[in-house]
């Protein structure tokens, strides 16, 4: 019993390994994919940069709003 159920996970990592090269996709399209992830890996990296900002931008004018509205 306890064969068996080392038996199993093993087959099925092997299994994941055998069908991970196989003709489905072919290796040019697998790289386009992978610069493609990149790209949008880099673009969200900036896109953050600029969130944290904007943020920083948005506090500095809520600042200016809130001491605007103290003045009597």
């Amino acid at each position: 019993m306890t064969t068996k159920c080392h038996i199993l996970p093993l087959t099925l990592f092997m299994l994941l390994f055998v069908s991970c090269d196989n003709n489905v996709v072919s290796r040019v399209e697998y790289d386009a994919v992978a610069a493609h992830a990149d790209s949008l890996e880099a673009q969200n990296d900036s896109l953050q940069f600029e969130l944290q900002d904007i943020k920083l931008y948005n506090d500095y004018l809520e600042k200016i709003v809130d001491s605007l509205q103290s003045v009597p």
